[in-house]
Order: structure tokens, then sequence, then C-alpha cells
């Protein structure tokens, strides 16, 4: 008796990989990271900012400034982090980023790219869950690649103050693994605009790596 063959659908393998990812996630142990671990990581994601800025401008009669409204989309973006627990809750959490920035104006679209620093605070909700809510805060700096300006014909870096609110979750995978999952708003500062805010979304993995037994202590 011959059997008919359905070829594999992209549902399916979808499928597969969920019940792969979630097979982890059960597995794992629900206990608090250990005081004195390294959370090592990266994330994927994008970052989404609308503000008003004061661009001057040569088609007025007497020249001067005028107020423009600037959307500006940061993707891909990717992003290393380093985080170090001190308790099993706190974490301070330096961090290296770069993206490409895409600005959409009245005037016309600009792609560039961005690069950043940052270090934040994050405090676990839940330390000792396999899925452990977290809220931080901190301060970033980011700069515009190739002298992207507000003043035409007079390009300079542009330098962008952040102080970032997160709010995520990190869900133990397995022994060592985390995935997180993160949100929430970035207040930004420049010398060309009023205070923007910025939106991120970001997907990441990272490696938990504890200290030798009695090395936190």
């Amino acid at each position: 008796m011959n059997r008919s063959t359905r070829p594999v659908r992209m549902r399916d393998l979808l499928f597969f990989a969920l019940s792969l990812w979630a097979s982890f996630v059960v597995t794992a142990p629900a206990r608090a990271t250990e005081r004195g671990s390294w959370e090592i990581g990266m994330d994927a994601g994008a970052e989404f900012t609308t503000r008003t800025i004061e661009v001057f401008s040569f088609v007025t009669p007497a020249g001067g400034f005028i107020t423009e409204h600037e959307s500006m989309v940061e993707v891909p973006q990717a992003t290393l982090r380093a985080g170090y627990f001190l308790t099993e809750a706190l974490s301070i959490e330096p961090s290296f980023g770069f993206s490409t920035l895409l600005i959409d104006r009245p005037a016309g679209q600009v792609a560039t790219g961005s690069a950043r620093v940052g270090i934040v605070g994050t405090y676990a909700l839940a330390p000792r869950a396999t899925a452990s809510p977290y809220i931080g805060t901190g301060a970033s700096i980011s700069s515009v690649l190739g002298g992207l300006s507000d003043v035409p014909f007079f390009p300079g870096v542009r330098t962008r103050f952040g102080v970032p609110l997160e709010v995520g979750v990190r869900i133990r995978a397995g022994q060592s693994g985390l995935l997180r999952i993160q949100s929430g708003a970035i207040a930004r500062f420049d010398d060309y605009a009023k205070t923007a805010w910025t939106i991120p979304i970001q997907l990441g993995w990272s490696w938990v790596v504890e200290p030798a037994p009695g090395g936190s202590r």
C-alpha cells in the first residue's frame, strides 16, 4: 500500500523550533543567578524615535531656524554586553553597540551608521524564577557616524546622551543559557533638539559564567 508524503511546511519547522526551545526552558532549574556571576551576551533589535528639531534654513527671508519633525529608525541593531551580579538580583552591565540609522525628514531621507556605549543597572523582580522579569536604568552615549549635521554644508559628528528605562525578562534555558526579551524607553538629549523618546525592541542570548565555589564570598 503506497502512502503519499506531504512536504514539510514552514509552520511545522516553526512548531519544532518552539517545542525544542520550550524543552530547554522546562528543564532549566528554577534558581537565582549566583552573586559574583558574569552574564555575557548579545542582542539584536531595533529602535524607533520621533522628535522635533530646530534646523537652520536659507529659505526664510532673513535666514534662521525653523521647526521640523524627524523620525529615526535604527535597524538592524546589534549590542554586546557583559553584566556582573553584585547580588542575585542586582547587576551592573556595560555595553557597546552599532546600528544602521535611517532618518526621515521633510527634506528627504538619510541613511548612515551609529555607534553607542552605555552602562545600566538591572534589578530582577523574581531572581529565583525560570522566567525572571527585571527593570533597569543607566546612561548611554551614541554618535552618528559619517558626520551628519542639522546645518547643511557644516557636517559634524552628533553626540546624543540617553537615559534608558528598561523592562524585560530573562528566561533560563539549560544550565548556563539565558534568553532575554527587552523593551522600554530611552530619553535622549542633544544640542539640536528637544528631548526625544526612543522605543527599543531587543531579543538576546546570554551565557552565565558563575564563580568558582567560594569565589563570590
